[in-house]
């Protein structure tokens, strides 16, 4: 996507960071508003949100979970994630937003969605300098290398158009030397052609009577 290095990083570095948060269903719209107030690329943003994925959102989970709960005042320094369900939590969070039956959210979603969000806050700090400063280094050494491919093929060109005019010319200037010699020789069998006048130079003189 044709933009600014600066652009395309912070871009890329909010869908980054806003994907580190628990907040799964709104990341995509987070991480495009955030991407508006840093002045970076919103495509660039949706692109650096597929970070949370599958494969990556349950080390995502439990690494925010045990900081948060590390973080939080009163909460024990350790705590087992695998007593944990998050995919239940988060089915029964989004089975209560479209029933709009919210009696079980307070003490369903607090003690897990709770703890991750404080641990994920300064994460996603992280993560955003980090993936800013690491995209911004990549983009700008592609574009440049762009820009000079993109210079080296008009030379090119410019070079295969003078070769071949100069090979043109010369094609040029060897058949109008061939249609000269061409010429010449013509003549020259032409003149040898022509009988001799009589009373020339040349014409042997009789015996005179």
């Amino acid at each position: 996507m044709p933009d600014s290095p600066h652009r395309l990083a912070a871009g890329v570095a909010c869908g980054v960071a806003v994907s580190l948060t628990p907040l799964v269903g709104i990341q995509f719209v987070l991480a495009a508003l955030l991407a508006v107030l840093v002045r970076g690329n919103v495509l660039a943003s949706a692109a650096g949100s597929f970070i949370a994925n599958p494969w990556t959102l349950p080390a995502i989970w439990d690494v925010t979970y045990l900081l948060g709960r590390w973080m939080l005042p009163g909460s024990p320094g350790e705590a087992n994630p695998n007593t944990l369900d998050y995919l239940e939590t988060f089915g029964a969070v989004a089975a209560a937003v479209l029933t709009l039956n919210f009696d079980l959210l307070p003490g369903r979603l607090r003690p897990i969605w709770v703890p991750m969000m404080v641990g994920s806050l300064p994460l996603a700090a992280v993560s955003w300098v980090v993936s800013y400063w690491l995209c911004r280094g990549l983009i700008a050494r592609y574009q440049a290398r762009r820009r000079e491919r993109l210079q080296r093929r008009p030379r090119r060109q410019r070079g295969a158009g003078a070769v071949g005019a100069t090979a043109r010319s010369t094609l040029r200037r060897w058949s109008v030397h061939d249609g000269r010699a061409a010429d010449h020789r013509a003549g020259a069998g032409d003149r040898r052609g022509v009988p001799m006048r009589a009373g020339s130079r040349n014409e042997p003189r009789g015996e005179s009577g």
